[in-house]
Formats: structure tokens, sequence, C-alpha cells
């Protein structure tokens, strides 16, 4: 063999080396960026959207009272992606109607699961503002969840402040619509769009969701923590149930304890999950007598 003419840049070859390492995860998230419309349309009517369910409980005791159905995309090749690396594609697509539609049929059906765990178990559904703003959705609902054989006051359909704030009179009229009909209403990321505290009085809301940007923040940040004791003092003078999204340390968890929100969910509880292991997750729970007495034993939650 002849000899090298000359002798190796080892750091030039660790540069080589650490580029390619970069190219392929730059490969890797242009690959999901292409994802397309036809492919997140395929994936909606072949069964590949599927609802996770994140558990909520009781601040104070720990019991849980219901979870929030969230989507998810199981890709034959990409395995789960998470919504939001398709969400916005749904939204610029005008799939995001279809995509809540199927998430609400999915959670009707894990129902009858997840109501034995909780005779008073609460499912909530995110609606989107396409969803919302159409004229058929009170009607095609509560034909869904009368035909299930449930009760109508146990879906919490979230929308976000955005949606309010945009003042749509269609979607105004259908939340008036479906809450006469029995349904209940949370707003989601309260405090992210610097909605008016009005809108608490005058839409029928039950529940204020804290967005998980406050929550990671409450315990280092006074103003995030002023931002949310606001929020709880409102909500309480108007009767609503406050929950904490994002909850994800025992210091968090003490902080909106001291607070006064009544239910959490976050990482500190349980991921998001399909029905399955939601309920082996429960079961659990129970059996090794976990954070179903007290707020000391929720600590010791863990992340399945």
């Amino acid at each position: 063999m002849g000899a090298l003419s000359k002798p190796l840049n080892y750091a030039k070859l660790d540069e080589l080396i650490s580029s390619a390492g970069q190219k392929k995860v730059l490969k890797s998230q242009l690959e999901m960026e292409r994802m397309t419309a036809e492919e997140l349309h395929m994936a909606i009517i072949s069964g590949h959207i599927e609802a996770h369910y994140q558990p909520q409980v009781n601040v104070l005791t720990g019991k849980l009272e219901g979870a929030e159905a969230l989507a998810r995309w199981n890709h034959p090749e990409r395995g789960i992606i998470m919504p939001d690396q398709f969400i916005a594609l749904a939204e610029e697509s005008g799939l995001i109607y279809k995509l809540t539609k199927v998430m609400i049929n999915h959670a009707i059906r894990d129902y009858a699961r997840l109501k034995r765990l909780n005779r008073n178990f609460t499912l909530s559904v995110n609606l989107s503002a396409d969803l919302l703003s159409e004229h058929s959705l009170p009607g095609w609902l509560s034909e869904q969840i009368d035909a299930s054989g449930y009760e109508r006051g146990k879906f919490m359909l979230e929308i976000t402040e955005s949606q309010i704030l945009k003042q749509d009179a269609a979607s105004i009229e259908n939340i008036a619509r479906l809450s006469m009909m029995g349904f209940k209403f949370s707003i989601d990321d309260f405090g992210m769009a610097y909605s008016n505290i009005e809108h608490l009085m005058i839409f029928p809301f039950n529940e204020i969701k804290f967005d998980y940007n406050f929550i990671s923040k409450i315990v280092t940040d006074h103003r995030a923590r002023a931002g949310v004791e606001a929020g709880v003092t409102i909500a309480k003078r108007q009767g609503l149930k406050t929950v904490a999204e994002g909850v994800e340390t025992p210091a968090e968890h003490k902080m909106i304890a001291d607070i006064g929100i009544d239910v959490m969910q976050g990482f500190m509880i349980a991921k998001a999950m399909p029905v399955d292991a939601f309920h082996d997750w429960f079961l659990h729970r129970q059996n090794a007598d976990e954070p179903e007495q007290s707020a000391q034993a929720l600590g010791r939650a863990q992340n399945f």
C-alpha cells in the first residue's frame, strides 16, 4: 500500500463526522416537514389518527376526575407523530374539520371504558374553529352523544381564547345552543391571548384551563403566579372549575394547591396514552394505593 501523502487531520475528521450527524438530523426534520395534506387525509380516513388520553386529577386528593383527548398520528413508517407536527397542516389544508370529528368519535367510543373508572368521569375534547362555526355542529354532536346513551354534561368542549376573541357570529351561536343542550365548555390556554375578563361573564363557560406556559413559571416568576392567582379569583367568583395544564414537578403541584386550582394534568401524573393503557395506569395506581387518598401520595406519582 502506498504511503499517505499527508497525515490525517483528526480535528477535521471529527468535524466531518459531526456534520454528517447534523445532516442526518436535518434530513429527518425535512422529511417531517414534507408531510403532505394528502398523507394526512389518508391517515384520517384509514384510521391512523388515534386518541390518547391524559388524566386529570383533583389537586388536593389525587382522585381521578377525567381526561383530555389528544390527537396522535400513528404513521406506519415514522411512528407516533405529535399534534404540534401536524395540526398546523390540518388547519392550512382544511382537514382540521374532519380531524376534529374523528377525535370526537374516538372519544365517544372510548368513553364507555373510561366512565367505569369514575361514574362522574368528564371527558374533554377540543373543538376546532372550523367545526365550532359549522351550523350543523349542535345537531350532529347531540345526535352522536345521545345515540351512545351518555350524558351530554360529561363531555367538556374545549375552545381557545383566540377563538372567542374572533367574535365569530356562527361560533357564538353554537356555543349558546350547545350550552342550552347540556354540553359544558372549557376555555383553553387561558391568559395566553390577553382575553377580556368580560368573556367569562358573557359566555357560558364551566371551566378555565391555565396554559402550561403559565404553570411552568409560577414557582420562579412572581408575575406568572400573580396572573394565575387573579384568574383563579375571577373563576371562583363565577363558579367555574379551574384546571392547570402541564404540571411536571412537586413544586408546581404545591403552588397550584396553595393558589386554589381544582384539577391538574401533566407529566407529573402521566402522559397521554391509549385507552387500554389508561385503564392499566388507573388500576396500577389503585393496586399500589397511590394518590387516591392524599396529596402527599400524589407527589410520588411517576411518569408512565
